[in-house]
């Protein structure tokens, strides 16, 4: 069962904190790096891909000497209310709790979609072992009610601002709630799948484990939204090199149908969840699975499409116009655009004990690093 526990919270101090916020550690690049850093010599972004582990914490003790950084006086739950401009959907509309999660293996109510590498695991394991901080959140959705339904209109009036902030497509507010059973029950009696953050929760539970004299590691940092509660799924496209860009037909004709497109018709075409798009230099191929489908579209792709075409040096994105630019410039060899699925389609995957290719799933809006930082020792 998935236990949903208030939080004492660490907070960057001021009425807006966007100055201080950064995306999550890995969607961001050098440019955007040295660009947080010139935001304020305090960005968290300093604390989240650091120079070396070693410092981290000492210039996160720093920060809470000058007041950057501030422990909330009381333990509870915190919401967030923000407007989202997707730059695929739209706008939107983001609400969410902090809190902390009790690490479970999965399949005791907290459950996995995609698989991880072990790359980032080390990472992340070092840096939260050396700081004793956790930084970012692990983003969950849970399949119960809507938490303003749990908590009613009433509620939500007597939360508390406690700041104000803008980051990369959304725009909101955080507000403190106190205790609340009725979030820990709602939480109790339900599913709670991984959006974003699986790296992250898995460094939580081998803390835990090889940790056990420190108790705060068994719980992690998590952001929990419902089914409907504002994150947007987009599905991550596929691009990378082969050495069979002569030989496309012939390999993947066995699995699928396979038709010849214009480029523009390629780009805006609606799929179907068996239907792919190849794209390469000299054209486009619309490639519609030949085999029964129920599942998520990168169960197909990944063993069928990219293994097949053995892709190296492979790229992912969930907006394909870049992927196909890169063609375009000669970076890569080919770029694949995968069709459109729903948050119930990896439910029912996870429910049958399946876990998702990498980079399967991209939720937008990202959570931002820094938001609510949790503190271990």
């Amino acid at each position: 069962m998935p236990r949903f526990y208030p939080v004492f919270a660490n907070f960057f101090k001021g009425k807006d904190v966007s100055k201080y916020l950064s995306p999550p550690y890995d969607v961001i690049d050098e440019d955007e790096r040295k660009a947080l850093e010139k935001k304020s010599p305090s960005n968290v972004v300093r604390l989240i891909l650091p120079q070396s582990y070693q410092e981290v914490r000492d210039l996160f003790l720093m920060w809470i000497r000058k007041g950057i950084i501030y422990s909330y006086p009381e333990s509870g739950y915190f919401y967030l209310e923000a407007d989202v401009e997707d730059p695929i959907y739209g706008e939107s509309k983001l609400k969410g709790i902090f809190g902390r999660m009790k690490v479970e293996k999965f399949g005791k109510g907290i459950f996995p979609h995609e698989k991880t590498f072990s790359g980032p695991k080390k990472d992340r394991y070092e840096l939260m072992r050396n700081s004793g901080v956790a930084f970012s959140h692990v983003v969950g959705i849970y399949d119960g009610p809507e938490f303003d339904e749990v908590l009613k209109e009433e509620s939500l009036s007597e939360a508390v601002e406690v700041f104000r902030f803008s980051s990369a497509g959304m725009k909101g507010k955080v507000y403190f709630l106190g205790i609340s059973r009725k979030i820990y029950e709602a939480v109790l009696s339900s599913r709670v799948l991984i959006a974003d953050g699986h790296h992250r929760y898995e460094t939580f539970l081998a803390l835990s484990r090889d940790f056990p004299h420190i108790p705060e590691f068994s719980y992690a940092n998590f952001f929990l939204t419902s089914k409907r509660g504002g994150l947007n799924l987009h599905p991550t496209h596929r691009a990378g090199k082969t050495s069979k860009l002569d030989k496309i037909e012939k390999i993947l004709s066995a699995k699928f149908h396979i038709e010849k497109l214009p480029g523009e018709k390629a780009m805006s075409m609606s799929l179907q969840e068996n239907e792919f798009v190849l794209i390469v230099r000299e054209g486009a191929y619309l490639l519609r699975y030949r085999g029964d489908f129920s599942g998520v579209p990168t169960q197909i792709s990944d063993p069928y499409i990219m293994t097949p075409l053995k892709a190296e040096s492979v790229c992912y994105s969930p907006f394909f116009d870049k992927l196909f630019t890169a063609v375009l410039e000669g970076k890569v060899d080919f770029a694949l655009r995968i069709p459109e699925f729903s948050i119930e389609r990896i439910f029912e995957q996870v429910e049958k004990g399946k876990r998702l290719p990498q980079k399967t799933t991209y939720f937008f809006p990202k959570i931002p690093s820094g938001l609510l930082m949790y503190r271990f020792f």
